[in-house]
């Protein structure tokens, strides 16, 4: 099973900060927090209407190697490694 979350990109949504720390909230009232530490980025999502919350952390180590890790919105975990391509979880 591969699961890689993204923040969408929503048509009207307000984002605040720069740089290595930034929260979009979308017009559905959604909201995304994303910071960047390094080769690290961690995201964490909130659902405005059913009040559930979802994170992840992507680690990128270069020659085509990362790691995406987190919980998902039931509270499950989960954790990958992509090499030149290919993920496996």
């Amino acid at each position: 099973m591969i699961l890689i979350f993204a923040a969408p990109v929503h048509a009207n949504c307000t984002t605040y900060g720069s740089g290595s720390f930034k929260t979009t909230t979308g017009s559905d009232g959604n909201t995304y927090t994303t910071q960047k530490l390094g080769n690290t980025s961690i995201t964490n999502g909130q659902n405005n209407r059913t009040g559930t919350s979802w994170n992840q952390t992507n680690r990128s180590f270069g020659s085509g190697m990362s790691t995406q890790s987190g919980t998902d919105s039931r509270g499950n975990n989960y954790s990958c490694t992509t090499i030149n391509g290919i993920t496996t979880c």
